[in-house]
């Protein structure tokens, strides 16, 4: 068995919608009627436009971070692996050079 909310919501006291506005009646309680269109989902949209905006501004910042990640792999890893090789060559050499 379905139940479907009323048409009209609220808290407390007495309040209408009324061809758009929104009244109050003595409470602060406030009455808002459901949008027949959306079926009573509030759902702010922005348009196709800016979902196509949203997903090329997304799409550009992904594409930023996975480009400025590559490189710093790639500029930052001989930074830290060529020392590595100096110092390692310096280890093993001291040993060879003892007699």
């Amino acid at each position: 068995m379905e139940s479907a909310p009323p048409e009209t919501a609220s808290t407390a006291g007495t309040a209408s919608v009324a061809d758009g506005t929104l009244s109050r009646s003595g409470t602060s309680a406030i009455s808002i009627r459901r949008e027949p269109s959306t079926g009573g989902v509030g759902v702010e949209t922005n348009g196709i436009l800016g979902t196509l905006w949203m997903g090329i501004g997304l799409g550009a910042y992904f594409l930023a971070l996975t480009w400025i990640n590559v490189l710093l792999g790639s500029f930052l890893s001989p930074l830290f692996i060529v020392p590595m090789t100096w110092l390692q060559d310096r280890i093993v050499a001291k040993p060879s050079n003892r007699r």
